[in-house]
């Protein structure tokens, strides 16, 4: 599993929520009734705290911030990558999970 943060969305996370070098932000699903027809699981949702890590699964670190999943959580996001963008209509952070084997065929696709 791979995470994967832009640019802009890491801005927003640097400057909107104002996470700081040293902080780190752990991705995790939550249940919520309201997300009954969300397409990854119904009635679960994508979600961030800004929180220290137990046990560290898959991360990043850009500028110092830690961006990472635990090891609990890891079993849901098994065999896909997240990447987290900027929505710029919606003027928020938007999550992806992509397979992982579409990943690579993507990233080893010639154009």
């Amino acid at each position: 599993m791979n995470i994967s943060i832009d640019e802009k969305a890491f801005k927003w996370f640097k400057e909107g929520l104002e996470v700081n070098e040293g902080e780190a932000v752990r991705f995790l699903i939550g249940y919520e009734e309201e997300a009954m027809n969300r397409p990854f699981h119904p009635g679960f949702s994508l979600k961030f705290l800004i929180d220290s890590p137990n046990l560290l699964g898959p991360h990043i670190m850009k500028e110092g911030i830690l961006f990472y999943i635990e090891v609990v959580d890891e079993v849901i996001f098994q065999d896909k990558n997240l990447f987290v963008r900027f929505d710029k209509e919606k003027n928020d952070i938007s999550f992806e999970l992509v397979d992982r084997k579409l990943t690579q065929i993507d990233i080893n696709k010639s154009y």
